[in-house]
């Protein structure tokens, strides 16, 4: 038996193409995907249909995002991040560690990150940690 449509390269790849917001957007952070506009937005703390933007773009321009499987992330390891740990958006869509119960988590650390910033690879997820 087959499949009864054939998938989209979205559902395919978890990529999806979005404008990009007021301000732009910046490569490998996270953005806030509106799906009614088509509109994404640098992302915020605890924001919600969370992706990574796969390059930069001007407001108006189209970017593409990624919302599901293997992805680089800007990171801020104010506290060091291993390989598992859950991360969320800052006000930058820069991603940082939560231990915090209820927080939505966006991606988890597939590389570690002693300190300072810089790019890690992630898997995009989606669920609510509960601690």
């Amino acid at each position: 038996m087959g499949y009864v449509a054939k998938p989209t390269m979205e559902e395919r790849y978890g990529i999806i193409s979005a404008t990009a917001g007021t301000g732009g957007v910046t490569e490998y952070t996270f953005v806030s995907y509106d799906a009614s506009t088509g509109v994404a937005t640098t992302a915020t703390s605890g924001a919600l249909n969370v992706m990574i933007a796969m390059g930069s773009a001007d407001a108006g321009d189209q970017v593409s995002c990624k919302f599901a499987g293997l992805e680089y992330l800007s990171v801020n390891a104010a506290s060091a991040i291993t390989v598992g740990c859950s991360l969320v958006p800052t006000t930058a869509g820069v991603g940082i560690i939560t231990t915090t119960d209820k927080h939505f988590v966006c991606a988890i650390a597939l590389d570690a990150l002693a300190s300072s910033t810089g790019h890690i690879l992630v898997e995009c997820a989606h669920f609510t940690l509960s601690v």
